[in-house]
C-alpha cells in the first residue's frame, strides 16, 4: 500500500480529521481570549462592554454558520471550503494583531467617559460585531464543514457527535494553552499569531485529507433515523413540523445553557479565588464537559429514536442544573473542605477550584453536549448539513448574557433564575412530545421545592455577632454591607474582597491626604476606585479642591450612605462628583487636566485588575496631569509576593523614572506602599506643613490622622528612582498586551508562603533613602538640623517596624509593657520626635494608672528622660495623679 492509500483511508482519514477538529476549536477559543482582553481593555470593563464583545462573537458565528448553510449543505468539496475558512480567519487575526491596539485610543476616545447606557450598548456591540465578523462567521461556518466532510467519511451519516466532540475538546485545550502557557509567556499578539499558523496548518491539512476516497453523499447508502411517532429524519422540507421544533429547542438550549454557566460563574467567584486562573478552569470544564457529553452520545446513544432521546435528555438537563443548584449553596463549605484536604499538592486552591468546577459543572454540561449533538443530527438528515443548528444554537448563546446577567438575575436573584433554567428545558418536552410525559414530573416538584425552600446563593460571610445590613446583586458583582460585633461597617464586593469601611478610617483617609499634601496646591483632583469613599471624602477637607471618583461597580455606589458616618456629605457636596465608569477609559478619553490623580488599592490577582497596573495606562494618566500633577499609586503589600511588586514598580519606573516610595502607615498586617510619580520634583521644608497647612479644618483632619506633625509627612518617604529601579531589578514590565501582573500575581493567592510583614521588611531594607531626595534647598545650618533629624526619623521607623512582626497581639497592658516598653524606649532614644513609638507607651501608662499606678508613674517619668523636649508625658503624669 502506498503512502498517499494509506492517508486516503476512509478510517484513518476520520481520525485525522478528527484531530484536526481539535485543532481548529484550540485556535478559536484562543482568539476569543485575545480579542475578548483587547476589546474589553478598549472599551472598558463595564458588564455592558463585556457582554457586547461576547455577544458579538456569538452572533458573528451564528451568522457565519447560517449565511454559508446552504453552499455547505451542497458542496461536493467540503474540505476545500473549510481550508478557505481557516486561511481566512487565519489572515483576519494575523491583521486584528496589529490593528486592534492601534485603535484602541480612538475607541476611548469616541465613546467617552461616561457614555449613556444605549450608546454604550450599540458601541459595545457593534465595534467588536464590525471588528470580528469576517473572522467569527468563517468560525461560524467551520463545524458544518467539518461536519460535512466528516459525512462523506462514513456510510451511517452520524458525523455530528464525534466532530462537535473533537471541536469542544480543541476548545478546552485553546483555553489552558493560552491561559496557562502562551499569553504568560510571549503576551496576546503573539499568541494570535501562533494561532493563526495553526489555523493555516489545519487549511493545509485539510486540503490534502481532503483527497481521501469517499462516495459521493448521494449515492452513499446512508440510512435515517427514526424520529418516531412513524416519522423519518432523512429529509426535512420547508415546513415540515419537527424542523421548526428543532430549530427552536437547538435556540433555547442554547440560551439556557450559556445561561448557566453566567450564573455559575456569578456565584463561584463569591467562593473562588477569582483570578485569572480560576474563570480559565471554569470554562475548560464547561468545554470539557461539553465534549464528554458529545463522545457520550456518539458512542452510545446514536440510531435511537429522536424524540425519546431528545426527551431523556431534556430531562436530564434539568434534573443536573437542580444538582448544580444544589451544590452552589453548600459551595462555601465544600470548598473549605477541599482546602483542609491532604495530597492537593503545591497549589492547593487551584486543585480545589477544579475540583468544585467539576462537582458543580460535569453534569448539566454532559447533558449539554449530548443535546446539541442529538438535535443537530436529527435536524440535520443524512443529506444536509448543521450550518441552520448551529446558527440557532450559537445566537441563543448570544443573548444568554444579556438576558440572563443583565435582566434576571438582579431582578430575580441567583437561585430563582437557575430554577427557571431548569424549567425552561422541562418546558422544552412540548414541542416536541405535544404533551408533557410524566416523568418529567419529578424534576418540576424538585424545582418547586428548591425555589421554595429557605436555601440561598446569597453567599455572604457574616462574621460572629454580626449581621447583614445590606445586599445588592448586581449585574457585574454582589455587594454587601457587614457589620461586626464592634459596630464597624465593612463593604465586601464578591463576599471576597473587602473594600474598605468604618474600622479602616485611619487607613484610608491618610491615603487620601498624602498625595494631596505634597502637591503645593491642587485644585483639581481625580480618585481611580471608591470603595467605602473614605479616601476620597479626604479631598472635603482642602479648601478649594475639587474632585472626581470612578467607580466600576454602581452597587457600591448605591451603598455609600452607609459609611456616611465616616466619610460626611460626599454625594451632596457639589465639590465632589462621583462616575460610574471604567476607569481606564476615563482616563483615556476625559479632556480635563488633574493636579493630583489617586488609584486606590487594586488587588492584582483579581481578573481585570492587572490592566490597571500595566504602563500603558500609567502613561494616560502622565498625560492627564498639570505641570506640577502627582498620580499615587496605592499598592496593598498585603495581597502580593515580591515578583508582583517588582513588576510594578518597574513598570511605573519606566513611565515615571524619578518616582519615590511612601508608606501609608506603619502597619505590618495590612502594609500600603504607595509609588509617587510626578511632572516635577517634590521638595518639603521644614516649615512646609506651616506653609501648606492654612485652614483649621485641614489642620484637624491631619491630626486625627496623626499627620500634623511636620515630620510624619517625610517620614514615610522610602527612596526614589534609582533606589527604587535597583530593588526591583531587570525583568519584565507590565503592558497589554503581555500583562505579567495578571498571569503572576494569583500564584500569592493560590500559594501564600509569607506573611505580609515580611514583604514589608523586604521594602524597608531594599530601598534607601537619602535626605537630599526630599529636602528642598535651604542654608547649610537649617539643612545639617534637617537632614539629621529626617535620617534618625527613618531609623526609629525602620525600628519600629522591625519590632512589630515580633509583638504578640495582647489585649492585658501589663504584658503588652514587658514585650515593648525597652524596644520602644530605645527607638524614642534613636528620635524622640516619632510619635508611633511615643503615643503607645502613653496609652498603656494610661490604662496602667487604676491598677498598676507605679508601673504607670514610672513609664511616664521614663518617656520624659528619653524625650524631654516633648510635654505629653509630663501633662499626663500631672493629669493622672495630681
Amino acid at each position: 500500500m502506498t503512502r498517499s492509500s494509506r492517508w486516503s483511508s476512509p478510517p484513518v482519514a476520520q481520525r485525522l480529521l478528527l484531530i484536526v477538529s481539535v485543532c481548529s476549536g484550540l485556535a478559536g477559543l484562543g482568539y476569543q481570549i485575545v480579542w475578548t482582553h483587547a476589546l474589553a481593555g478598549t472599551l472598558g470593563h463595564e458588564i455592558l462592554s463585556i457582554l457586547g464583545v461576547l455577544a458579538a462573537f456569538f452572533t458573528g458565528m451564528a451568522l457565519g454558520a447560517w449565511a454559508l448553510h446552504p453552499r455547505l449543505s451542497r458542496t461536493p468539496r467540503p474540505a476545500t471550503w473549510y481550508a478557505a475558512l481557516e486561511v481566512l480567519i487565519g489572515l483576519w487575526a494575523l491583521a486584528l494583531a496589529y490593528l486592534l491596539p492601534a485603535a484602541g485610543n480612538w475607541v476611548a476616545a469616541h465613546l467617552g467617559p461616561s457614555p449613556a447606557p444605549l450608546e454604550h450598548w450599540l458601541f459595545a456591540f457593534g465595534w467588536p460585531l464590525l471588528c470580528l465578523l469576517p473572522a467569527t462567521a468563517a468560525m461560524g461556518a467551520t463545524l458544518p464543514a467539518l461536519e460535512r466532510w466528516m459525512s462523506r467519511l462514513r456510510e451511517d451519516g452520524w458525523g455530528v457527535a464525534g466532530v462537535y466532540s473533537a471541536n469542544t475538546l480543541g476548545a478546552a485545550l485553546g483555553v489552558l494553552v493560552t491561559t496557562f502557557v502562551f499569553a504568560p509567556a510571549i503576551g496576546y499578539a503573539r499568541t494570535a499569531i501562533l494561532m493563526a499558523l495553526v489555523n493555516l496548518a489545519c487549511a493545509g491539512a485539510a486540503l490534502y485529507l481532503g483527497r481521501a476516497a469517499s462516495a459521493p453523499l448521494d449515492t452513499s447508502p446512508l440510512r435515517a433515523p427514526s424520529l418516531g411517532h412513524g416519522e423519518s429524519s432523512d429529509v426535512y422540507p420547508p415546513g415540515a413540523p419537527y424542523r421548526g421544533a428543532l430549530l427552536f429547542v437547538l435556540f433555547i438550549t442554547g440560551l439556557l445553557g450559556i445561561g448557566l454557566e453566567v450564573l455559575v460563574i456569578r456565584v463561584l467567584s463569591q467562593v473562588l479565588e477569582n483570578t485569572v486562573f480560576t474563570f480559565a478552569l471554569l470554562l475548560v470544564v464547561f468545554l470539557a464537559g461539553t465534549s464528554i457529553g458529545a463522545w457520550l452520545y456518539h458512542r452510545f446513544a446514536r440510531r435511537r429514536d429522536i424524540v425519546a432521546t431528545a426527551g431523556l435528555l431534556l430531562t436530564l438537563a434539568a434534573v443536573s442544573t437542580l444538582v448544580s443548584a444544589g451544590a452552589l449553596v453548600v459551595a462555601p463549605s465544600s470548598y473549605q473542605s477541599l482546602l483542609l484536604a491532604e495530597g492537593l499538592g503545591p497549589y492547593g486552591k487551584l486543585t480545589a477550584e477544579l475540583v468544585l468546577a467539576l462537582v458543580v459543572f460535569l453534569l448539566p454540561t454532559l447533558a449539554m453536549g449530548a443535546l446539541f449533538s442529538h438535535l443537530s443530527q436529527a435536524l440535520k438528515g443524512p443529506r444536509n448539513a448543521i450550518g441552520n443548528a448551529v446558527a440557532a444554537n450559537t445566537l441563543g448563546g448570544a443573548l444568554a448574557p444579556p438576558l440572563f446577567g443583565v435582566l434576571l438575575l438582579p431582578n430575580l436573584g441567583v437561585k430563582a433564575t437557575i430554577v427557571l433554567i431548569a424549567v425552561g428545558y422541562l418546558a422544552l418536552l412540548l414541542p416536541l412530545n405535544r404533551g408533557f410525559p410524566r416523568f418529567s414530573l419529578v424534576p418540576a416538584g424538585a424545582a418547586a421545592i428548591l425555589l421554595l425552600a429557605p436555601l440561598s446563593l446569597r453567599l455572604v460571610t457574616v462574621p460572629g455577632g454580626g449581621q447583614l445590613l445590606a445586599h445588592r446583586d448586581g449585574v457585574m458583582a454582589s455587594v454587601s454591607v457587614v457589620g461586626d460585633r464592634n459596630g464597624d461597617r465593612h463593604l465586601k464586593v464578591n463576599n471576597r474582597f473587602q473594600m474598605g469601611g468604618t474600622s479602616s478610617v485611619y487607613s484610608d483617609r491618610r491615603e487620601g491626604h498624602i498625595p494631596l499634601l505634597l502637591h503645593p496646591e491642587p485644585r483639581r483632583a481625580l480618585f481611580l476606585g471608591l470603595g467605602a469613599g473614605v479616601t476620597f471624602a479626604a479631598a472635603l477637607d482642602h479648601p478649594g479642591l475639587k474632585a472626581e471618583a470612578v467607580e466600576l461597580v454602581p452597587e457600591v455606589v448605591e451603598l455609600l450612605p452607609h459609611f456616611a458616618e465616616a466619610t460626611g456629605p460626599i454625594e451632596s457636596t457639589e465639590r465632589l462628583t462621583i462616575q460610574v465608569a471604567d476607569a481606564r477609559r476615563f482616563v483615556a478619553s476625559v479632556e480635563a487636566s488633574y493636579d493630583v490623580v489617586v488609584a486606590d488599592l487594586f488587588h492584582p490577582a483579581r481578573d481585570g485588575s492587572a490592566s490597571l497596573y500595566t504602563r500603558e495606562h500609567f502613561q494616560a494618566i502622565r498625560g492627564r496631569l498639570s505641570d506640577k500633577g502627582i498620580f499615587c499609586q496605592w499598592l496593598p503589600l498585603y495581597q502580593m509576593d515580591r515578583a508582583t511588586l517588582n513588576t510594578i514598580v518597574r513598570t511605573f519606573l519606566n513611565v515615571f523614572p524619578n518616582a519615590s516610595a511612601w508608606l501609608a502607615h506603619y502597619s505590618v498586617d495590612a502594609p500600603i506602599l504607595g509609588l509617587i510619580g510626578s511632572n516635577s520634583d517634590i521638595r518639603l521644608k521644614p516649615n512646609w506643613l506651616v506653609n501648606r497647612v492654612h485652614a483649621r479644618r485641614l489642620y484637624e483632619a491631619l491630626r486625627r490622622i496623626r499627620l500634623h506633625e511636620p515630620l510624619a509627612l517625610p517620614g514615610g518617604f522610602l527612596g526614589q528612582g534609582t533606589a527604587l529601579a535597583a530593588f526591583a531589578g531587570r525583568g519584565a514590565i507590565n503592558t497589554d498586551d503581555h500583562p505579567v501582573v495578571r498571569f503572576q500575581a494569583p500564584a500569592f493567592a493560590y500559594d501564600k508562603q509569607r506573611g505580609s510583614a515580611d514583604l514589608l521588611l523586604e521594602v524597608i531594607n531594599g530601598v534607601t533613602a537619602k535626605p537630599d531626595d526630599i529636602l528642598a534647598r535651604m542654608p547649610d545650618d537649617e539643612w545639617t538640623l534637617a537632614s539629621e533629624r529626617l535620617v534618625a526619623y527613618w531609623a526609629a521607623r525602620d525600628q519600629f517596624i522591625s519590632l512589630g512582626t515580633k509583638t504578640r497581639p495582647t489585649r492585658d497592658p501589663v504584658m503588652l509593657l514587658d514585650q515593648v516598653e525597652g524596644p520602644l524606649l530605645a527607638i524614642l532614644r534613636t528620635s524622640p520626635d516619632f510619635s508611633p513609638a511615643y503615643r503607645p507607651l502613653l496609652g498603656v501608662a494610661a490604662s496602667l494608672h487604676s491598677s498598676e499606678p507605679v508601673k504607670a508613674w514610672n513609664l511616664l517619668q521614663r518617656l520624659e528622660q528619653v524625650a524631654p523636649e516633648r510635654e505629653e508625658a509630663q501633662a499626663l503624669r500631672h493629669r493622672l495623679f495630681n
